[in-house]
């Protein structure tokens, strides 16, 4: 018997379509990069696909980075103490 008891197989099949949906989420960003190459590609005649795709890379780094700052200030706003117990 697992740790999630008779749960089990309503567990596996949430987290399969969970990651799922994930998976979709996930290529979309890369599916829209592309486009945004195409779509510039077709306004000004140029292809700039490098430094497009660098901005998206860059842009998702600054997300991240970001998001872990906001966690952080609003952990820090609850009262949360790093070690205690």
């Amino acid at each position: 018997m697992s740790i999630i008891g008779a749960n089990e197989p309503v567990i596996i099949a949430a987290a399969v379509i969970s990651a799922a949906g994930f998976g979709i989420c996930i290529s979309i960003g890369f599916v829209m990069g592309a486009e945004t190459v195409d779509y510039s590609e077709w306004k000004t005649g140029l292809r700039p696909q490098g430094i497009l795709i660098a901005l998206i890379g860059f842009m998702v780094k600054l997300g991240m980075a970001v998001a872990g700052v906001l966690s952080a200030q609003i952990l820090s706003m609850g009262g949360y103490v790093a070690g205690a117990v």
